[in-house]
């Protein structure tokens, strides 16, 4: 629905969309992720102060590492219709201000992903589909690697009173992987921030079936004042 932006970025589209809020629905906090064929749900969450209730729907699209929409088909990566309508709506009661809550438990059985990446989840007034109301992003994984990770303080500079510095590595299937230094993109978020993160196109060390990601010199993000040194 709706013109395809080059990258999907999570946004409010309609003025009238308040208080969104996307998340597992076990964790208040947490980021949008689902684990591929499990029982893991999203749940998303909002306000719209009209007084009329819309007819909504929802779709989701598969991106790159980029987050811009992937060369797939709808049908190979969702199952079902590929779409689906929010029929969880709640009206206030006692207010000042008027409005519908929406709610939307996610994956639905006409609308679920059967392979693991990046997804935006675009939902759009079913009456005029070309009007995207919200974009949300979320993440389908895998669990195919177990990352060793190890957050430290950098060994020098200024940096060293004010950032992190990160380390990782993590083992992987070499029969499914060809070669480590191009195929894998590690993304580091901080605080559940897409606006503060570290992107890793390659990895400093590779060896078979191992990658790491240990430059000294780089891997630092700034921490700001939630940054403290302490000595126990």
């Amino acid at each position: 629905p709706g013109e395809i932006p080059e990258i999907w970025q999570n946004a409010i589209m309609d003025t009238n969309i308040h208080t969104v809020l996307f998340k597992n629905d076990t964790w208040e906090f947490s980021l949008p992720v689902i684990r591929l064929g499990t029982e893991d749900r999203l749940e998303l969450q909002f306000d719209d102060f009209r007084d009329n209730r819309l007819n909504l729907g929802y779709t989701l699209i598969h991106c790159d590492v980029e987050w811009k929409s992937s060369d797939l088909l709808p049908q190979e990566y969702l199952s079902g219709f590929g779409k689906g309508l929010i029929s969880d709506i709640q009206y206030s009661t006692n207010t000042a201000i008027s409005y519908n809550h929406y709610r939307l438990v996610l994956p639905q059985e006409d609308c679920t992903p059967i392979i693991s990446g990046n997804y935006a989840l675009i939902v759009y007034d079913e009456e005029h589909p070309d009007d995207i109301i919200l974009v949300q992003r979320l993440y389908v994984t895998e669990n195919s690697i177990t990352p060793e990770i190890r957050i430290k303080q950098p060994s020098y500079g200024i940096e060293r009173e004010t950032s992190h510095q990160i380390f990782f590595s993590f083992d992987y299937n070499t029969r499914e992987v060809h070669d480590p230094t191009s195929e894998f993109v590690a993304i580091a978020i901080q605080n559940n921030r897409p606006d503060h993160i570290l992107i890793f196109d390659k990895p400093y060390q590779a060896v078979s079936g191992r990658v790491e990601y240990t430059n000294p010199d780089n891997n630092i993000m700034e921490a700001g004042n939630e940054f403290r040194s302490i000595d126990l």
